[in-house]
């Protein structure tokens, strides 16, 4: 911001004496904006928004009997592989669909059979990993037999 304010030939024409003028609402908007939009340059500000996407898939697959939960880790490789980019939370958003809701349908689909009870999301080196969990089948009432 400070180059975009020019306070450098701001400083030098102040210091020679100079009349300078300057459009003061500029200056505060121009602060407002950066304030509200670069808060997100931080990665736990990527991270905070990412789980509140994830947070958002919760309802239409509990609706279906899914549980979803997610790590730290998750989160992190989130924020690392759409931090830093043009789009700022568009990138972040993208990560989020191409990589966990994408895979989420694709495991629905392909398990569409069996008995979906949860998706976990985690992340190992930095790859986003999203891991189905099945309803165990249970032991009919007579079977009190237990496997050592």
């Amino acid at each position: 911001i400070y180059k975009e304010l020019n306070l450098e030939q701001f400083f030098k024409d102040k210091n020679r004496n100079l009349k300078v003028s300057f459009n003061l609402n500029k200056i505060f908007s121009l602060l407002v904006y950066s304030r509200i939009m670069y808060p997100a340059s931080k990665k736990e500000t990527f991270e905070k928004i990412a789980a509140l996407r994830i947070n958002e898939l919760r309802e239409p697959l509990s609706e279906k009997g899914i549980s979803l939960s997610y790590d730290s880790a998750a989160l992190g490789a989130i924020a690392e592989k759409s931090f830093g980019k043009k789009g700022g939370a568009r990138d972040l958003v993208r990560v989020i669909r191409k990589d966990i809701e994408d895979r989420v349908c694709e495991l629905m689909v392909e398990n569409a059979d069996k008995k979906l009870e949860g998706i976990a999301v985690t992340a190992e080196n930095g790859e986003i990993i999203v891991k189905p969990a099945f309803k165990t089948p249970e032991l009919p009432e007579g079977n009190t037999e237990k496997n050592d």
